[in-house]
């Protein structure tokens, strides 16, 4: 079960304080990982956040390391999970928001000798960390947000991520990130054949995390509410060790 900051806890606002303190009480709660995003500055200072843009309207690939001062860096964000985790009890679910700092992301991690998987939106991301270090789990993320896309655009890109194979097979990556609405049986036992892995996001009702506990069918979900998923991955052992 991964632990993800809830998305109105990222808002432009939020100091690295703020950020601290949640990461502590995912720690203190038991979450077995934590997933963070990570975006880098245009002098390649990385920091964890993860709307594209600050409360300025600028892009954070835009700006410069001073102004950034007030979020959570992610080397500040490894020494945390150092001091509060020293017996590295937490994975990381490292989610890269763009490209071009790959290797930079997941280096201390490596460093610091802490579990983790990588997940990305951008194949060329996963081919590079494949590429690069293969001996770390690299995930290709399918769900990308439509937005303002055209209409062919949009089903042009639900198609890819109904049917991603051809996008997995050719980063070569550990396996998929996929966000729960998309996810389908025939896509897990396709994985499942291959020795892939499946990661899904996010997961906050009661009734969805059940299914996928029921099915054990994933190797991780990443929840807003970590108490309540390890409660019912709880309960759901309890009765297969009844049956």
């Amino acid at each position: 079960t991964a632990y993800e900051i809830p998305k109105r806890d990222w808002s432009s606002d939020v100091c690295s304080s703020d950020l601290r303190e949640a990461f502590v009480a995912a720690l203190e709660r038991g979450a077995e990982l934590i997933e963070i995003d990570v975006r880098s500055t245009r002098d390649g200072f990385l920091v964890c956040y993860h709307d594209e843009h600050l409360p300025s309207g600028l892009a954070v690939c835009d700006v410069s390391r001073d102004d950034v001062v007030s979020l959570m860096s992610w080397n500040e964000f490894v020494d945390l999970l150092n001091d509060c985790d020293p017996n590295r009890r937490t994975g990381i679910h490292l989610d890269l928001k763009d490209v071009g700092y790959e290797l930079l992301a997941v280096d201390p991690l490596i460093n610091a000798q802490r579990p983790f998987f990588v997940t990305s939106l951008e194949k060329q991301s996963i081919q590079l960390l494949r590429r690069e270090r293969p001996d770390e789990d690299a995930f290709l993320t399918v769900g990308r947000d439509r937005g303002s896309r055209s209409r062919w655009s949009r089903w042009w890109l639900r198609a890819s991520e109904i049917f991603p194979y051809v996008n997995v097979m050719s980063t070569n990556a550990s396996g998929v990130a996929i966000h729960h609405s998309l996810l389908r049986p025939r896509l897990v036992r396709w994985l499942r054949r291959r020795n892939l892995r499946v990661v899904v996001w996010t997961v906050n009702g009661r009734d969805a995390m059940a299914h996928l506990f029921a099915g054990r069918s994933i190797d991780a979900l990443t929840t807003n509410f970590p108490l309540k998923a390890l409660t019912v991955r709880g309960e759901r052992t309890a009765a297969r060790m009844a049956e």
